[in-house]
């Protein structure tokens, strides 16, 4: 598991934002893109629709996958290593899924502009 070090910490205060290689590894990234592919799927955008689009699965009582694709790639972990020790991350309980459709990128069943 990948873990935050001082110089991910220095980046991180220096420039706002920090990039953990291989964080998530090349399995969870294939099952992460599997799951929005299916996500989408069930919950598509409006095909004349152009522009940002979510989804914001609640979790419940049974969960959800995206919190638990979260929760495996140990992001909440690795966010407490870029805060003070007196600073605790809270768990989500709800996730988006945000995407946006560009114009200029057809997809099947949508005119090429």
């Amino acid at each position: 598991m990948a873990v935050i070090t001082s110089r991910a910490r220095a980046a991180f205060r220096e420039q706002g934002y920090v990039v953990i290689p291989a964080v998530p590894h090349q399995e969870q990234l294939a099952a992460g893109r599997e799951m929005v592919t299916a996500m989408l799927a069930a919950e598509p955008p409006d095909l004349a629709h152009v522009g940002p689009y979510s989804l914001w699965p609640r979790s419940g009582e049974a969960g959800h996958k995206l919190l638990d694709f979260y929760r495996d790639a140990g992001i909440g972990q690795l966010a407490a290593g870029l805060l003070r020790p007196d600073l605790t991350v809270r768990g989500p309980d709800f996730a988006q899924l945000a995407g946006h459709d560009h114009p200029a990128v057809a997809a099947p069943g949508r005119p090429a502009c």
